[in-house]
């Protein structure tokens, strides 16, 4: 489907453009979504397709094009400066860093660097107002007066995630994934044993103190948590490892002390698996109480039980 403007009296296209179908003469193609402005210039491009990374490309307020998305082999997501066919003389874009790294001075400044070129604006964006040829600017470092700034035209990564969450930045500044996360959950620190796990951002802390269930469950929420919620086998595992004793009895933030045998986690929340509700349920458990009174759930060998509520075992807790 194709929107035209109907402005034809000049050579500016307005233009909107949906595209899914696939490839002539082939079984697959791509979904692309366009708003095209002047002079046939894509201002916003969705683009995703079998086999073919999802990205968004996009022009910025200063005639930059930017390009987001899962981009490349090595990188799972990048922004990138996608390349360009622009003039030197035309040139409007944000790039303001030379080709050895130096920040531009703003053109309406007399410092560090006096110049007569005031009128270029209040920006310190490169631009060529002495007609050279290429796009220079006048630099912050008192020892350089001024250098020519990088290609504009060139596609450049400018920030880079992969899978291992290491980051990237234009200019070499790289971030180790594991570090960065470390630096985030050092709040980490109670109960006798800890981890992190650095994909829900949670901070799980093993107590061995032999304590109630509501004894324990008032001690995590005391530290702005709440007893351990087991939402899938990935997380069992995690906790699990965390224990690492495949004796111990832990106490875990599942009970029936809201409304007898309705089961619910301390938070209100529900995890669903393919079996319906996820459980890790032992034979013939939950099991009810034979007066009523509530029952909690304790994590042992692998699967979980229902006991006493005034039980005594370890717990983990779980904090955001």
């Amino acid at each position: 489907m194709t929107v035209l403007s109907t402005n034809t009296a000049t050579t500016s296209i307005a233009r909107f453009d949906l595209h899914a179908k696939p490839a002539s003469g082939t079984t697959s193609g791509s979904a692309t979504l366009s708003v095209t402005s002047k002079h046939g210039d894509s201002t916003l491009a969705l683009l995703a397709g079998v086999s073919q990374d999802a990205t968004i490309s996009f022009r910025g307020t200063n005639a930059d094009k930017f390009v987001v998305g899962s981009d490349g082999v090595s990188h799972m997501y990048e922004v990138s400066r996608a390349a360009g066919t622009t003039a030197v003389a035309d040139y409007e874009g944000s790039a303001s860093v030379t080709v050895t790294g130096r920040l531009c001075q703003a053109w309406s400044s007399q410092t560090p660097h006096s110049h007569s070129y005031s009128s270029v604006g209040s920006h310190n964006y490169c631009r060529d107002p002495s007609g050279s040829g290429s796009l220079w600017c006048y630099t912050t470092d008192p020892s350089q007066a001024t250098e020519n700034c990088a290609d504009p035209n060139t596609a450049e990564t400018l920030m880079s995630v992969d899978g291992s969450g290491n980051i990237e930045i234009a200019g070499g500044a790289v971030f180790e994934g594991a570090i960065v996360a470390a630096s985030i959950y050092r709040h980490c620190t109670g109960g006798d044993s800890r981890s992190q796990d650095y994909t829900s951002r949670h901070c799980y802390e093993y107590h061995t103190t032999s304590s109630s269930y509501f004894d324990a469950h008032a001690v995590c929420t005391a530290a702005g948590g709440h007893l351990v919620q087991l939402m899938n086998s990935d997380e069992e595992t995690f906790i699990q490892n965390l224990v690492n004793d495949g004796s111990a009895t832990f106490w875990i933030g599942y009970t029936d002390a809201e409304v007898s045998t309705q089961w619910r986690w301390m938070t209100g929340q529900v995890s669903y698996g393919s079996a319906g509700v996820y459980s890790s349920w032992a034979a013939n458990e939950p099991a009810t109480s034979s007066d009523g009174s509530p029952r909690c759930a304790a994590k042992t060998g692998g699967t979980w039980v229902s006991s006493s509520c005034s039980d005594t075992h370890g717990f983990v807790c779980e904090r955001p």
